[in-house]
């Protein structure tokens, strides 16, 4: 199930997947974008499309269900940010379906912390990014000045 594509950092679609997902207004993925990872529409069916057998797309369906709030509110919760934790929530699914195998049934506890802990520590990767882009920034503008 190597499917997505990983570049500097982040996992993308290649282009043959985007046929699936159609394209928004603006170019990206209807799956990228921000109202439809919202509402769970299409970027569910980008999901799904990734996966092979019928009980892995039951299981992330389950997963998608009970566990998509919980683990947006874990991320606004690091990032203090809506849009940057819709995007870290994407990014811990596609984290997770890069590695169903380790899955077990959705609603078992230890399959929860599996989840939550990948949410987190997204999350927190992302924080560390924004904190070390604004260091960098500032250096660069004080030798400038």
């Amino acid at each position: 199930m190597n499917i997505l594509i990983r570049r500097a950092g982040k996992f993308y679609l290649p282009a043959c997947m985007l046929t699936c997902c159609g394209l928004s207004q603006n170019g990206v993925p209807d799956c990228y974008d921000r109202d439809s990872v919202t509402e769970g529409g299409n970027a569910m069916i980008c999901y799904l499309a990734m996966l092979d057998s019928e009980e892995d797309k039951d299981k992330f369906t389950l997963l998608y269900e009970l566990y998509s709030q919980p683990m947006f509110y874990i991320a606004k919760q690091i990032l203090k940010d809506i849009q940057g934790a819709e995007d870290c929530v994407h990014d811990a699914f596609l984290k997770i379906l890069h590695n169903m195998d380790k899955v077990g049934k959705a609603e078992d506890a230890r399959t929860r912390s599996f989840v939550f802990i990948i949410v987190r520590n997204t999350a927190i990767n992302v924080y560390r990014m924004r904190k070390r882009k604004e260091h960098v920034s500032i250096s660069d503008e004080m030798a400038w000045n």
